[in-house]
């Protein structure tokens, strides 16, 4: 089931008077758990698990600000309730992802562990950290690394693709950026025309035996009219993974970390930037200009440095221009 056909049973329920109780619509008749979608009396959107009368379900129910889940004994149906019209796009997204886990798993007691699985690792997708504000020279990086991941996502084949959203290390505050099993990669984004980028650890150019390591810098410019938010990128990079029914909840977790969600990041929609070239340089090559650990006396640590691009180029391993 694509995500499109969910959003348009969605219209077909929205469009219909509501007089009282829940108007729902079977989500997929192929899917072996029952699941329905729907509205309640108050226009909320909900996700209706049917469970068979015979199965006795013990279940930990929640009320959050953004969303429930309620366990219904007399009628024996489980129902997530968004209660935030902000979160339509991620309710859905996790609607997705629990009809994927169990489509087609027929033990009721089976599907019934994936489906809380999968639903305790999608809750924290909806809290609120709109209070959280990034500052423009870290969107102008997030940039970056979106626009890389996509270009990733956009070269990979379709069973590579989830492999390609967790290659994407940045927001862990794991060492690197993209980490690959033959190779790590650092982004940098700079606005066209700069010519040094900074380098804010000693271990940002250092590499892994045995692995290449490379700095791709990414020159953007501003362009509040035709260039494209943070919140394009991640919204593409959403599509193209949903479009292959691939699960985006390790890409939403990435998200989290820089206190994004698919419903406060077009909060960010005013710094837009244009692609314009990026260079990848061979970090390992001998010669390359770096502070890394393994060469600094135990007494150094925290160390940030400028890089001059312009004495780099005999290290320019690709280019990519627009």
């Amino acid at each position: 089931m694509k995500i499109e056909a969910l959003k348009e049973k969605w219209e077909v329920i929205e469009n219909t008077d509501l007089v009282s109780g829940y108007r729902s619509i079977i989500l997929d008749p192929t899917c072996f758990p029952e699941f329905y979608i729907g509205l309640n009396d108050q226009g909320m959107r909900c996700l209706i698990l049917k469970i068979p009368n015979e199965f006795k379900v013990n279940c930990n129910v929640f009320d959050k600000e953004k969303i429930s889940l309620a366990y219904f004994s007399e009628k024996n149906y489980i129902v997530l309730m968004l209660h935030d019209s902000a979160y339509f796009e991620l309710f859905d997204e996790l609607i997705m992802s629990l009809h994927t886990s169990i489509e087609r798993i027929p033990e009721v007691n089976v599907y019934l562990r994936e489906f809380f699985k999968t639903l305790s690792k999608w809750i924290q997708f909806f809290e609120d950290t709109s209070k959280i504000r990034l500052s423009s020279d870290q969107v102008q990086g997030l940039f970056g690394e979106l626009y890389y991941l996509r270009s990733i996502l956009l070269s990979e084949m379709e069973n590579e693709l989830l492999a390609g959203l967790r290659s994407w290390q940045g927001p862990f505050d794991r060492g690197h950026d993209f980490v690959f099993d033959s190779k790590n990669i650092e982004v940098k984004t700079k606005v066209l025309g700069k010519v040094g980028v900074s380098i804010s650890s000693e271990f940002q150019l250092d590499g892994e035996l045995g692995k290449e390591h490379q700095l791709l810098v990414i020159s953007v410019r501003k362009d509040v009219i035709t260039g494209q938010s943070i919140k394009d990128l991640a919204f593409h990079i959403r599509d193209i993974a949903s479009a292959q029914l691939v699960d985006i909840s390790i890409f939403l977790l990435a998200l989290k970390q820089k206190n994004l969600t698919f419903s406060n990041i077009h909060e960010y929609d005013n710094l837009r930037y244009v692609f314009i070239e990026s260079q990848a340089y061979d970090c390992m090559k001998e010669g390359f200009p770096r502070i890394v650990r393994s060469k600094l006396d135990k007494s150094i640590s925290h160390v940030s440095y400028e890089l001059n691009l312009t004495k780099l180029s005999d290290f320019i391993v690709s280019e990519e221009r627009l």
